[in-house]
């Protein structure tokens, strides 16, 4: 399976998993920070970022800043409401992606420092996240569905949807936040411009 993959580096998952789902590396570490510094609202009064740990090159960065880089790539996100269990029609196209939020294996630190160490520098808090990437993200293009998280080895073939939808409940009533890509409306309506465009474009051809 030649898909581009990122592997684990600090806690810089929400990176990683933001360039393994648009495949290739759009941002870098600074990428993100200038993110959190310039396109999202500023907390007063607090002295560190919300947004990512204040601890430099560490990372952790929330949810806030993978929704923001996708969303400037042409892509919406949604956060699924827990309460509602996730069916097959949710992830029917446009559906195109998963991030998943989840508790990770790892505990950074032990547990008596974690509470205090969370609040100041957002490390040791235990979550991660990686995606679930539709194989293409085109309507009549390969429905299946690949898993790519940043701690295993590589990317791992899921399956079609009612396979993604069996894992992705059990993530759901095991507390996983779960976000749902979707192409944005703006870059549909570009694309079916440049697609008429090119199409009007061959019909001039053949009429010369």
């Amino acid at each position: 399976m030649s898909l581009y993959f990122e592997k684990q580096k600090w806690q810089q998952c929400a990176l990683h998993t933001t360039n393994n789902f648009l495949q290739h590396a759009a941002y870098t570490r600074a990428d993100f920070d200038a993110l959190c510094k310039e396109e999202l609202p500023i907390i007063r009064g607090r002295l560190f970022s919300p947004y990512k740990s204040a601890i430099p090159g560490i990372g952790n960065y929330d949810a806030s800043v993978i929704i923001v880089a996708l969303r400037l790539r042409g892509f919406d996100v949604q956060q699924h409401d827990n309460r509602k269990p996730l069916t097959e029609s949710c992830c029917q196209w446009p559906v195109v992606g998963i991030v998943v939020n989840t508790i990770g294996k790892l505990q950074v630190v032990p547990e008596r420092l974690t509470s205090k160490m969370v609040r100041w520098t957002r490390v040791g808090d235990g979550r991660h996240f990686y995606c679930y990437r539709r194989m293409s993200f085109e309507e009549n293009g390969v429905t299946n569905w690949v898993l790519l998280d940043s701690m295993l080895a590589g990317p791992v073939a899921i399956g079609d949807v009612k396979t993604l939808v069996q894992e992705l409940e059990h993530l759901r009533q095991n507390d996983a936040c779960l976000y749902i890509v979707k192409p944005s409306a703006s870059s549909e309506d570009r694309q079916d411009k440049e697609q008429d465009q090119n199409e009007n474009n061959i019909a001039d051809c053949n009429k010369s």
